[in-house]
């Protein structure tokens, strides 16, 4: 899956260690193409085309072979303590960041969750691990678009879902209510949905995360009832944003960190 010889780990990498990706096998190389997905339908009776639900998309594992050489390029033995300060870095209770030059500008959040030590008598050899990822894809490095529309009331922005594997990616957004505005509607032009937020209080910062459906102010108090709840989502390609407040303006920020596929 991975042709560099060099990778972090737990925004550490690999050279900090003297540890290297070793390929063992000759010619081309297996890789992880596109999404493990499971076609979730019912077969029913009479008819040739079963009834389709969804498609669930799977996590996926991958293999890692490693081992430790010395400035010269020279194999270090992997003795109990070696492979001790391995386990240390590299076995996790929870998912850390991995990147690879391979893919430049991504990131897999991996759990190592299987470790296999094949080593010679002289101590030397090398180790096997399995990375399991925490979702079905990896993901672009996190972005944060912030625009000030302080005295504007009318505004136009854009932003692009790069995603190749999610449609209507739902970003995170925050904005800060100014001068005597109290409403404001966040549409896009693209699919016509408007988030829409009425009888704020002026100078009220929210934050809103479109996924799952949460919003917080800054006043420490509930705002769902001040919301339509209809989610924002930027469909793939470019997205022409339209900003509207009453009273006065806003200072507004999106944060995207788009899935990928490999």
């Amino acid at each position: 899956m991975f042709k560099d010889y060099n990778f972090t780990f737990d925004k550490r990498h690999s050279q900090d260690m003297n540890t290297v990706i070793c390929n063992l096998d000759s010619g081309l190389m297996e890789s992880n193409f596109g999404i493990l997905q499971t076609v979730v339908e019912d077969k029913i009776v009479g008819k040739d085309t079963p009834y389709f639900y969804k498609i669930d998309r799977q996590t996926f594992t991958f293999p890692l072979t490693i081992t430790k050489i010395d400035s010269n390029g020279e194999l270090i033995n992997l003795d109990r303590n070696t492979r001790s300060e391995l386990v240390r870095w590299l076995v996790k209770d929870s998912y850390r960041e991995f990147r690879s030059p391979d893919y430049p500008n991504q990131i897999f959040y991996v759990i190592f969750t299987e470790g296999k030590s094949y080593i010679s008598g002289g101590n030397q050899g090398y180790l096997t691990l399995t990375g399991r990822l925490n979702s079905a894809y990896s993901y672009q490095e996190k972005v944060v678009t912030a625009k000030d529309y302080s005295n504007k009331v009318f505004s136009i922005m854009y932003m692009n879902n790069l995603s190749n594997v999610i449609d209507n990616y739902k970003p995170e957004l925050e904005f800060t209510l100014v001068g005597l505005a109290t409403d404001i509607t966040i549409k896009n032009l693209r699919n016509n949905k408007s988030l829409i937020f009425t009888g704020l209080t002026p100078g009220e910062t929210i934050y809103v995360n479109n996924g799952t459906a949460q919003i917080k102010s800054s006043l420490g108090i509930t705002r769902l009832d001040k919301c339509n709840r209809e989610w924002m989502s930027l469909d793939y390609g470019e997205n022409k944003i339209q900003i509207t407040t009453n009273l006065g303006g806003c200072k507004i920020s999106f944060t995207t960190q788009f899935p990928m596929a490999i």
